[in-house]
């Protein structure tokens, strides 16, 4: 259904470069938007309390229902970079605050670069960063792009994906996170080749991905956990 799946972990802070002092765990877990059958694009969010087990919540709704979108989070904020609907793509970011419910809000015009839908994502306390994906026009992106999830500022160029010097472009990845260190694995290139590579970005810096391995076989839309 590629719903965005956050759960945040360490404390606010300050830094511009993406460190964090507090990396403790997040409460609580967040499912937003979806593509559901046959009713189609959903606007639901729902919350669950990640240390318990039981039924997820209700939390409120996005302002645009979107699927296939990326999500990004802090301990204390929630972002969505763009998604697709039905009909369409959007490269709108939405937010909201974790520990509170109620609806998405928009982030404002500072729309990613084109970004639409089948975007690798990691994040920490400060920084969220956006890789890969597929453009308002269907296009493979090798794009790395980063924000400041604390404010509602610009987006900025982090660098580019490296995995094949002649075709770099990959959507519908799997990414995973540190708070210092992010991975990108598998995907699709044009024309939906599978790619087995997997990634590396060191969070807190700038600069083009780097080779971290590979796995035992290629595919693309796998989900992706850590500790």
């Amino acid at each position: 259904t590629d719903v965005p799946n956050l759960g945040g972990n360490g404390g606010p802070s300050g830094d511009p470069t993406g460190n964090s002092a507090d990396q403790s765990l997040g409460a609580r877990g967040l499912a937003i938007g979806g593509n559901t059958q046959p009713a189609g694009v959903t606007d639901k969010i729902d919350y669950i309390n990640i240390a318990s087990a039981g039924n997820a919540v209700d939390f409120g709704n996005m302002v645009i229902e979107t699927f296939a979108g990326a999500g990004l989070s802090s301990r204390t904020r929630a972002v969505v970079v763009a998604g697709r609907k039905t009909p369409g793509v959007v490269s709108d970011i939405q937010y909201l605050t974790m520990s509170t419910k109620g609806d998405t809000i928009d982030w404002g015009s500072n729309a990613l670069n084109s970004l639409g839908y089948g975007i690798g994502a990691v994040s920490n306390q400060t920084r969220g960063i956006t890789m890969g994906g597929n453009n308002t026009s269907n296009a493979r992106l090798d794009d790395i792009q980063y924000l400041t999830i604390a404010s509602l500022g610009s987006i900025n160029d982090f660098g580019n994906l490296t995995a094949n010097p002649t075709d770099t472009e990959r959507a519908y990845c799997t990414s995973v996170n540190s708070p210092t260190r992010g991975l990108v694995a598998a995907g699709t290139r044009d024309p939906g080749v599978q790619i087995n590579n997997i990634e590396y970005i060191t969070i807190p810096s700038t600069g083009d991905a780097q080779d971290f391995g590979d796995l035992t076989m290629p595919g693309y839309r796998a989900g992706g956990c850590m500790s």
